[in-house]
């Protein structure tokens, strides 16, 4: 069966079956709890919106905010995402789709002086 969401940011599932194993190693088991949401990051502006316009095409809602100086993405895919042993990644809240148009990338001040964001 398509898959495309691992089409357009990977193997999911191996990511959430990793992250869950890391965190089993250090005594935290998450196996018996809900999931609130799979995080999925890129590094430039562009590549950002190139993936959210992909997602949004297989998506019922995407509730965009600012978070950290960035923008992130809340995306409800058309077809639940499983991972983890059947477990459905939720995220419950009314559909349509809301961006931050905005937003555009800061500049960073550092000690060495104004720097650009990567993009």
């Amino acid at each position: 069966m398509a898959d495309p969401v691992r089409d357009i940011i990977g193997d999911y599932q191996a990511f959430a079956a990793q992250q869950a194993e890391r965190l089993l190693t250090r005594g935290i088991d998450i196996r018996p709890y809900p999931l609130s949401h799979l995080a999925f990051r890129v590094p430039e502006w562009d590549q950002y919106l190139h993936t959210r316009t992909l997602l949004e095409r297989h998506a019922v809602a995407n509730r965009e905010n600012v978070w950290n100086g960035r923008p992130i993405s809340l995306i409800v895919p058309a077809e639940p995402l499983e991972v983890l042993d059947g477990k459905v990644v939720p995220l419950p809240f009314a559909a349509g789709f809301n961006h931050v148009d905005d937003w555009v990338p800061q500049r960073l001040v550092t000690a060495t002086g104004p720097n650009p964001l990567p993009r």
